[in-house]
C-alpha cells in the first residue's frame, strides 16, 4: 500500500512485474465487509450503514477488528451481538468527529469539489467525510504546464479558502501532515520555481520539497510564498462567488458521507444554476482536510 517506501531494487523489472494497488473500501465494500464477518442475519439485524460511514477512509482490516471486538464483547455478556458492541468497538478505533469538526470537513472537501469544476477540471472520482476528517480523489494530471501548476495550487488551497469564507477563518485541517493540502501545494510552488523552470530561478534544477523548504535560498522561500498566496486569493474569489453551491454541497456529503463522479455530478445538476455549472466548467463526463 505504500510502493513509495520500497526500495527500488526490491521493486525492480524481473522480480515484482505486477504491482496492483489496494484502496481502502469505499462505504459499500465496507459495508460488504461488515456483513460478511457478523453473518447474513446479523447484517440484516443491525444498522451497518452508520457503522460504515464511521469507517470510511480506513482499511478493511480495521473493519475486521471493529467486528471481533464486538463479537467478543457479546460472548462475554452470553448475548447476540449488539448495535452498541458494535459503535463501542468503533469508538475505540475511529472515534467519530463532533458535528462542528465534521460540517468544516464538509465545507473544505466542497471547496475543492467546487474549484476543479469552476477551472473546467473533469469531476473527482470520489468525495467522502472520515473519521480524520474528508478527502477527495481525482485523476493526477500527467504533466504540468505554468498554467496547469497554477491551477493545482488553486484546487490544494481551496478547502483552505473555503473555510475562511464559509468561517472566517481556517482550521488547521489543510496542515496535518507531509501530505496535506498545504504541504503538496508547498512542494509544488518549489517545483515551479526550482524543478521545471516556470518561475523567475532560472532553469538549474534541484529537488527541493516542502520538507526542505527552510533550508532553501529566503529568495526561493519568497517566491513560493508568492505562488501560494496568489493561488489563495484565486481560490477566495472563486468560493466566495459560489459560497451557496459549497454550502449545498456540504450539506449533501454530510448527509451521505460519500459521493461518487455520477452523485456530485447528478447532485449539482439538480441544485447549481446553469450559469455556474455548465458544461463548459467541466460537467461533461470526462482530489486529508
Amino acid at each position: 500500500n505504500h510502493l513509495e517506501t520500497v526500495d527500488p531494487a526490491v521493486i525492480r523489472s524481473g522480480r515484482f512485474d505486477l504491482k496492483l494497488h489496494v484502496p481502502h473500501p469505499n462505504k459499500q465494500g465496507l459495508e460488504e465487509i461488515l456483513t460478511a464477518k457478523l453473518g447474513p442475519e446479523n447484517g440484516i439485524r443491525l444498522d451497518l450503514s452508520s457503522l460504515a460511514d464511521r469507517l470510511l477512509g480506513l482499511s478493511g482490516a480495521v473493519a475486521e477488528a471493529v467486528v471481533r471486538d464486538a463479537l467478543g464483547r457479546a460472548r462475554a455478556d452470553r448475548t447476540p451481538v449488539r448495535q452498541e458492541y458494535l459503535d463501542s468497538a468503533a469508538d475505540q478505533i475511529a472515534p467519530e468527529l463532533d458535528k462542528d469538526t465534521l460540517r468544516r470537513a464538509a465545507i473544505h472537501e466542497a471547496g475543492h469539489v467546487v474549484v476543479m469544476i469552476q477551472l473546467g477540471w473533469p469531476l473527482p472520482k470520489r468525495v467522502c467525510l472520515t473519521s480524520q476528517g474528508g478527502q477527495v480523489e481525482h485523476e493526477p494530471l500527467r504533466s504540468m504546464t505554468p498554467s496547469t501548476a497554477k491551477e493545482q495550487l488553486q484546487v490544494l488551497l481551496a478547502g483552505r479558502a473555503a473555510e475562511i469564507c464559509i468561517f472566517g477563518n481556517p482550521s488547521s485541517g489543510a496542515g496535518k501532515g507531509g501530505q496535506s493540502d498545504l504541504a503538496q501545494a508547498t512542494s509544488l510552488a518549489l517545483a515551479v520555481e526550482r524543478q521545471w523552470g516556470f518561475g523567475e530561478s532560472g532553469l538549474l534544477w534541484d529537488g527541493l520539497t516542502a520538507a526542505d523548504i527552510w533550508r532553501a535560498p529566503k529568495d526561493v522561500q519568497e517566491k513560493a510564498e508568492f505562488h501560494l498566496r496568489e493561488a489563495q486569493d484565486k481560490a477566495l474569489e472563486i468560493v466566495s462567488d459560489q459560497k451557496s453551491c459549497i454550502m449545498n454541497l456540504a450539506e449533501q456529503l454530510l448527509r451521505v458521507r460519500e459521493m461518487n463522479r455520477l452523485d456530485i455530478a447528478a447532485f449539482i445538476g439538480e441544485t447549481a444554476p446553469k450559469e455556474d455549472f455548465s458544461n463548459e466548467h467541466g460537467m461533461s463526463e470526462s482530489q486529508p482536510f
